[in-house]
């Protein structure tokens, strides 16, 4: 049975298995001794506008990064790794990390900020992005 073909994780053409080959990239190699640091941001491809995490992807579209035995999600930890700080209340859902460019992969830490979850509802309706279920049919509703 043939495999299917899936997008490119990093330039999100469709239909190139395992990657394009304008963007193909091995995966990187980090010994033991390798800093969170030189781990993450080896894994993101750093473009004129948005910085594609290359790395592990969730379900959702969001990338993944295991840090200190935790799973954690690639844009909230970008914030964390340049601001040193988690905003309050972000365990609870009460703030969120929010994308101005509404890229999922990227961690550009210049499209990124933090607002409460009815913030980051309200742009995602301002721009466009609602998206509804209409009789078992998926619209999106400006």
């Amino acid at each position: 049975m043939r495999a299917k073909w899936k997008d490119c994780r990093v330039c999100m053409n469709v239909g190139q298995r395992g990657g394009c080959p304008d963007c193909r990239r091995k995966r990187p190699y980090f010994p033991r001794t390798a800093t969170v640091h030189e781990r993450f941001w080896g894994r993101v491809l750093k473009t004129v506008g948005c910085w594609l995490w290359t790395g592990a992807v969730s379900s959702h579209g969001y990338g993944e990064f295991i840090y200190k035995g935790e799973n954690w999600r690639a844009h909230k930890l970008t914030w964390f790794l340049t601001t040193g700080e988690v905003p309050v209340g972000i365990e609870r859902m009460e703030k969120v990390i929010m994308h101005s460019c509404d890229n999922k992969r990227c961690v550009n830490p210049g499209h990124l900020s933090v607002g409460t979850q009815k913030e980051n509802i309200q742009d995602m309706i301002r721009k466009g992005r609602k998206v509804c279920w209409n009789k078992g049919k998926r619209s999106i509703k400006a």
